[in-house]
């Protein structure tokens, strides 16, 4: 699916991504799926385990704030797909 919407977004005239980008934090290293550096801006790609866990969709909202934190425009994309 990552694939898929790399190629979505570049066919609708972005940039082409970064994938899986490693950004510092307090809070250890984090894993941007899609990163466009020049803009600071993230799109990452959430599967079914974040929508049916509330354990692990928590951990993800908290990993997006600390992303946002660090000065990121994160927003998540979600998919029952994966």
């Amino acid at each position: 699916m990552k694939t898929l919407v790399r190629l979505i977004s570049v066919h609708a005239g972005f940039p082409p991504p970064i994938m899986d980008h490693r950004v510092a934090t307090g809070y250890g290293d984090r894993h941007l799926d899609f990163a466009w550096l020049q803009s600071m801006t993230a799109l990452e790609f959430n599967g079914r385990v974040h929508g049916q866990d509330h354990g692990a969709c928590k951990d993800e909202m908290h990993r997006l704030e600390v992303l946002r934190d660090e000065r990121w425009a994160v927003q998540g994309c979600w998919s029952t797909m994966t």
